[in-house]
């Protein structure tokens, strides 16, 4: 391989076919080095590659670029799979479908290992907040952040919605999901004019489906991340649906106005307030809850430390009328457990609300509706919505074993109930 630069012994040790340089820092090595591969920062002799110009500019003519290698060998049949699975994601969608999706510069198998190479990033949504522990908040970082959440919902609708799918047949119509949605996967690249802009990315866990099955991904066979989870994960006869990315959408944008109402120590607390017992085992910072509503019968509720936390957010010192609108976005629309009374909002009604956002702060005067504080002192907790459900055997199983102990709450509930879009099929869990 055309590889250049630092030896191995001069990236961490990492033993090695060839010269790299793992990324540094002990939590880049963890979130890059979980279930589904490792990512290394390598320089290609400038003579031995093309890709100047594809995505950005290079630091230099060698790059670096970032290499992502599946864990697994070739004798893996799912490394396989999911290599020709992220393959076949990031052949549909990148860059040149929209400027907030990551390209993928190639892939390759090297040995017994599968390789994609993409741009090298400035790091990820959560270096991001490391870096910048205390943001403005002025004009310029408000219209940034209403700009780059509108960019990446954007993204995530072609995602769902690919291109040209109306002019086809319905059983030719093939529809996405990413299904794994959190600030690690978003990264953060530099525009000449060195603007940071936040870029989608890792298709690891994303998919392809036509019409007929494009609700109907059971659960049990979904890998995903277990802080951003959605509820439906944990439910008899869940599925995983485009309602998914919406949920995991929802909680990094409240991650993001957190962070921009009150920099990294805040959107620490928060994490930190809604660490609570895990059903399938250790603490969690998950933003539901599973409880009991009677006698071997279980309920879903978004966490009522969630709940808290929106409330505090509206009656924060810094809180702006744009944040008051996008937090009551999330709170009614994204992060709701889908019941026969209610359900989350799709990409076109979040696209619409989003643009309306971007337009209000870019407007002459916009001053007063951006980042003049309006804090709103009479704000209440909304009790959370009941929605009553099947736990699956899976989570049934995994609780047995964690010895798990609900909370009982005794209130009216909704019957759970997910999305079906026309054309659907059930599945059979």
């Amino acid at each position: 391989m055309p590889f250049i630069g630092d030896s191995v012994a001069e990236s961490d040790g990492v033993e090695s076919d060839y010269p790299e340089i793992r990324i540094n820092s002990k939590r880049k090595m963890e979130t890059r080095g979980g279930g589904f591969g490792d990512v290394y920062f390598v320089k290609i002799h400038p003579k031995s590659h093309n890709f100047r110009g594809v995505f950005g500019p290079l630091l230099s003519p060698e790059g670096p670029f970032a290499l992502k290698k599946l864990k697994g060998g070739s004798n893996n049949g799912k490394n396989e799979k999911e290599f020709r699975k992220e393959i076949e994601m990031l052949r549909k969608f990148d860059g040149n479908v929209h400027p907030h999706i990551v390209t993928v510069l190639m892939t390759y198998k090297h040995g017994s290992q599968y390789c994609f190479l993409f741009p090298r990033a400035e790091g990820d949504l959560l270096d991001y907040f490391e870096q910048n522990p205390t943001p403005k908040g002025d004009l310029k970082v408000i219209r940034w952040l209403a700009e780059q959440c509108l960019r990446l919902t954007e993204a995530v609708d072609i995602i769902h919605n690919p291109p040209k799918q109306d002019s086809l047949q319905a059983d030719k119509r093939r529809y996405g999901r990413h299904g794994d949605i959190k600030a690690e996967n978003i990264l953060v690249f530099k525009t000449e004019e060195k603007e940071d802009v936040l870029v989608l990315s890792d298709f690891g866990l994303g998919s392809m489906h036509h019409d007929w099955s494009r609700s109907n991904i059971p659960n049990r066979d979904i890998a995903t991340t277990p802080v951003f989870r959605p509820p439906e994960c944990e439910m008899e006869g869940g599925c995983i649906s485009r309602a998914f990315d919406i949920w995991t959408l929802g909680c990094l944008f409240l991650d993001l106005l957190t962070w921009l109402l009150g920099g990294e120590d805040l959107r620490q607390e928060f994490e930190r307030k809604r660490t609570t017992p895990y059903i399938r085992g250790p603490d969690t910072p998950l933003y539901f809850e599973v409880i009991k509503v009677g006698d071997g019968r279980h309920g879903f509720i978004v966490k009522e430390q969630v709940k808290d936390w929106f409330a505090e957010m509206h009656r924060h010192e810094q809180c702006t009328p744009f944040v008051h609108e996008f937090l009551d976005l999330i709170e009614q629309k994204m992060l709701v457990v889908e019941s026969n009374c209610e359900k989350r909002a799709r990409t076109g009604e979040l696209l619409e609300r989003l643009r309306s956002f971007h337009r209000k702060c870019l407007k002459q005067g916009s001053e007063h509706y951006c980042y003049t504080p309006r804090p709103d002192k009479s704000r209440l907790t909304i009790v959370p919505t009941i929605v009553e459900g099947l736990l699956s055997e899976v989570t049934k199983d995994r609780m047995k074993k964690s010895n798990a102990r609900l909370r009982k709450l005794d209130r009216p509930t909704q019957r759970a109930e997910q999305i079906r879009e026309a054309g659907d099929e059930p599945l059979n869990n």
